[in-house]
């Protein structure tokens, strides 16, 4: 599988790693060596094309991106940190943070109804060069009912592009069968849920980058049913997704715990 990177820069063949969606989850942080997620061995070509000659068996429709080592010499476009998409009051809100940006021009944030077919909503212009953290927000005031999916276009100055994970998001309208509090925290809180068409949910709690720090199977009750996260699994300052999934609803809110 060959590669071109024009515009790159300085590139160290051996420092590049191709990243595989073996799940198919729309998330790369969860891959590793030993699964036959995270590719080495990267050999020049000619010009600006590398080249991986380990990739072997690959299934239809999964995700790769490529994924450097070092980002002194071998710096890639952009260094996505993390991409979210959360269910907020009667919209949905979308934001990413990036650790370091080359040559990039705009940033365009992309909706659709199955996962598939994707339509731009907005368009952010991006920082161009930049070797420190930058944050993003972008809002979307007229979600699709139901299930939608989300993910984030990054273009360069040369035309080029990749794409982020997927995020899945479920807007209800005045529906919302989730409900925390109190948000703002201090890292104890209470999750509702109500009226859930399944008898088991799962509840995640998952940090901005996707790691998953607490889940529960909850058993659904007729009326609501209450969550308590005490001291014991007290949660550390932060930002955090909060998601709750049966067979057929999912809600995710954030949380700020102080």
């Amino acid at each position: 599988m060959q590669f071109d990177l024009t515009g790159l820069g300085p590139v160290t063949a051996s420092q590049l790693r191709l990243l595989i969606d073996t799940d198919n989850d729309g998330v790369f942080a969860d891959e590793t060596v030993a699964g036959g997620g995270i590719l080495s061995g990267a050999t020049f070509v000619s010009g600006s094309t590398y080249q991986f000659s380990t990739v072997t068996g690959l299934n239809d429709n999964l995700r790769f991106t490529i994924a450097t080592t070092s980002v002194a010499s071998t710096p890639l476009p952009v260094e996505l940190i993390d991409f979210n998409a959360f269910h907020e009051s009667n919209k949905v809100q979308v934001d990413w943070r990036t650790a370091s940006e080359k040559n990039t021009e705009n940033y365009f944030v992309e909706r659709s109804k199955d996962g598939i077919n994707f339509e731009s909503i907005s368009s952010v212009k991006a920082a161009g060069n930049s070797n420190s953290i930058i944050e993003y927000t972008e809002t979307d005031f007229n979600p699709i009912a139901g299930i939608s999916y989300y993910r984030l276009k990054q273009v360069d100055i040369n035309g080029t592009f990749t794409y982020s994970s997927i995020v899945p998001v479920n807007y209800k309208i005045n529906k919302n069968k989730l409900r925390i509090y109190p948000n703002p925290s201090i890292g104890e809180f209470n999750i509702e849920l109500s009226e859930f068409d399944a008898s088991e949910v799962l509840v995640v709690i998952k940090d901005i980058t996707g790691k998953e720090v607490y889940s529960k199977v909850a058993i659904s009750q007729e009326g609501k049913n209450l969550i308590a996260i005490d001291p014991e699994h007290k949660l550390a300052p932060g930002a955090y997704f909060v998601i709750a999934s049966s067979n057929n609803d999912l809600f995710s809110q954030r949380i700020i715990v102080k």
